[in-house]
């Protein structure tokens, strides 16, 4: 759990230098950090990952575990 924190933070803090540079580079100006956006993109993350999980969630709970091990069709 503590080393996907310390990823997640790194990942941020990463994509900010590539918007200060893209900002810079493209506008002539400084990206502002507002960190009110952190939990927006965590709520977006666990939406996608979700909507992304669904249907293979829905594949699993169609199977009959008593099939799956004895290699029924």
């Amino acid at each position: 759990m503590l080393f996907k924190m310390i990823r997640g933070v790194a990942g941020y803090f990463m994509g900010f230098g590539f918007a200060q540079l893209i900002g810079q580079s493209v506008f002539g100006s400084a990206v502002e950090m507002k960190l009110k956006v952190i939990p927006i993109v965590a709520a977006l993350i666990a939406l996608v990952t979700m909507a992304g999980s669904l249907p293979a969630i829905r594949m699993v709970l169609r199977l009959r575990p008593a099939e799956v091990l004895h290699g029924g069709h």
